[in-house]
């Protein structure tokens, strides 16, 4: 069965997505805040989902705002390593609407990957910190047969996305969090991407055991916020 969209209203891009292709665990090393691109695009071939775009690396320090770069409509990857114990704040600026998306407001030294749904068009980051950075923004080649059905279960003890996964209508998800450190307000959600854009499933603090219905279904991404032990499992 092939994968669908979510039912809610369709996205102009392309009519199915696929599973996100992970990134490799070592840093790049780039040279200057106008960064480099990495052409990454493939050919249309049978079952291809989306075909990619460019790979656009950055790093600086303190408050900067990154060259201008193109990105397609889609899903965008963001590897980020904030090395010391600022706060940074980074958001994705749509030079067409002016619209801000929040991407990173941390504090402490921190290396993950996160994800965001654009539409196409030009773009630029915003950083606000005290000390060193770097950002890698990716939109990888995808394909229809990397789709996962239900059950699926994902753990982890950081912030990251996984996905995609086909959900059908009336699914639910159990996600459990171990917020065992000093403070008491450890964040934790758990946000579902969808050609329509991120909602929220979990936005929660401290230890965590509960289960809620999605209120989406087809094709989507998971994206997790946390600093601690979790897991979650999406099932009918």
């Amino acid at each position: 069965m092939e994968p669908r969209l979510s039912r809610k209203k369709k996205s102009h891009m392309n009519e199915k997505w696929t599973r996100r292709q992970y990134l490799a665990g070592s840093a790049v090393v780039v040279a200057g805040l106008a960064g480099c691109a990495e052409d990454n695009t493939g050919s249309n071939e049978d079952g291809k989902i989306f075909d990619g775009g460019e790979t656009h690396q950055f790093e600086s320090s303190g408050m900067e705002e990154t060259d201008r770069f193109d990105l397609n409509e889609g899903i965008v990857e963001i590897d980020y390593e904030i090395p010391e114990e600022d706060i940074t704040t980074a958001h994705l600026v749509s030079m067409d609407d002016g619209t801000e998306t929040l991407l990173l407001n941390w504090s402490g030294p921190l290396e993950a990957e996160l994800a965001r749904v654009v539409t196409g068009g030009e773009y630029l980051l915003s950083v606000e910190a005290e000390g060193d950075w770097s950002f890698e923004i990716n939109q990888p080649e995808v394909e229809e047969n990397e789709v996962e059905g239900l059950p699926y279960e994902a753990e982890g003890s950081e912030p990251t996305y996984v996905g995609p996964v086909d959900v059908p209508e009336e699914a639910e998800i159990h996600a459990q969090h171990d917020g065992k450190s000093e403070h008491e307000s450890d964040p934790f959600s758990v946000d579902t991407l969808t050609a329509d854009g991120l909602w929220s499933g979990f936005n929660e603090s401290g230890n965590v055991d509960m289960t809620r219905p999605l209120r989406d279904d087809g094709v989507m991404w998971f994206s997790i916020h946390a600093y601690h032990d979790w897991s979650f499992e999406v099932s009918e």
